[in-house]
C-alpha cells in the first residue's frame, strides 16, 4: 500500500501482509490520528502506517446479512464528525443501504433503505470535500479556489502551513481547525507577503465563491507539503465561525 504525493512520487505506507479485504475498499484518511480508518462489512477498520495488519475498533449495528463497501467523512472538522456509508444486504430480499455513522462512537445515527434495487455502490463523493480546491494556473503558480453555497456573503480567513494538520487548533465548541499554525500561517492569514501569497477578498461573493493566488515561482523549490485550511466567519456562529472546510495539501 502506497501513499502518493502530488507529484506522482509513491511512498511505502505498509510493506505487505495481509489486510483480510476483497474488491474494493475506502479507508478515509482521519486526520485526529494520521490514520486509515473507516468501516467494511460490519465493522470499522484502523490501518497504521508501517504496519500489515488491520486493527478491529468497532463493531456495527447492522441488519442480517449486510455488507458496506464505501465510506467517506462528511467534514471531519465538525462538532460530531461521521462517516456516510453504503452497503447492501447480500440475501434476498436484496436492499441497498446509506447509513451515517457517528465517528467517535461507531454508532449508526440514520439508515436509508432503497428496496428497488440490487446494485451495490462502490464509489461516491461529496460536494463539501471540494469546498478548497487547488488549480495550476502557471509554472508553479495555484489558484485556491473556494467554493463554500451555503455561506454565501460571509467573509473567510485562509492560511497556510508547513507544520501539518494534528493536532490542529481546538475551538471551544468541539470543532477543529485541523491546522497547526506557524511562521507561514501567520504571513499567509496576515496578506504579509503579497507577491507570493494573495488571500484574495476575504468575502465569499453571493455565490458563495472566492479565489486566492499562490505564486512561489520566484522563491526556491521546497520538497515538501503546505498544507491550507479555511474558516469561514460569522458573528453568530459559535466562537465566531461559522464553517469549516476539509483542508486541502499541495507541494511546490
Amino acid at each position: 500500500m502506497y501513499d502518493v504525493a502530488d507529484d506522482g512520487t509513491l511512498h511505502t505506507w505498509s510493506t505487505g501482509g495481509s489486510y483480510g479485504w476483497y474488491g474494493y475498499y475506502c479507508a478515509p484518511l482521519d486526520f485526529r490520528t494520521g490514520e486509515l480508518t473507516g468501516p467494511y462489512g460490519s465493522r470499522i477498520y484502523r490501518l497504521v502506517p508501517g504496519v500489515d495488519t488491520r486493527t478491529t475498533i468497532g463493531v456495527l449495528a447492522l441488519p442480517s446479512q449486510s455488507s458496506l463497501t464505501q465510506a467517506q467523512f462528511d467534514v471531519q472538522s465538525a462538532a460530531s464528525p461521521r462517516w456516510v456509508a453504503v452497503g447492501y444486504k447480500t440475501a434476498a430480499p436484496y436492499q441497498t443501504y446509506l447509513l451515517n455513522i457517528d465517528r467517535l462512537t461507531n454508532v449508526v445515527t440514520s439508515l436509508t433503505v432503497d428496496s428497488s434495487h440490487r446494485s451495490v455502490y462502490y464509489d461516491f463523493a461529496f460536494y463539501r470535500g471540494r469546498h478548497v480546491q487547488t488549480v495550476k494556473t502557471g509554472f508553479r503558480k495555484w489558484d485556491i479556489r473556494l467554493s463554500i453555497p451555503d455561506m454565501a456573503d460571509k467573509a473567510y480567513a485562509i492560511g497556510l502551513t508547513m507544520s501539518g494538520i494534528r493536532p490542529g487548533v481546538r475551538l471551544l465548541d468541539g470543532r477543529t481547525i485541523f491546522i497547526n499554525p506557524d511562521v507561514f500561517t501567520f504571513l499567509t492569514v496576515g496578506n504579509l507577503i503579497p507577491g507570493i501569497f494573495n488571500p484574495g477578498p476575504g468575502k465569499l461573493d453571493a455565490s458563495g465563491e472566492a479565489r486566492a493566488v499562490l505564486d512561489v515561482s520566484a522563491i526556491p523549490r521546497l520538497d515538501f507539503p503546505f498544507w491550507i485550511a479555511v474558516v469561514i466567519l460569522d458573528p453568530q456562529a459559535p466562537t465566531g465561525v461559522g464553517f469549516i472546510p476539509d483542508v486541502r495539501v499541495i507541494k511546490f
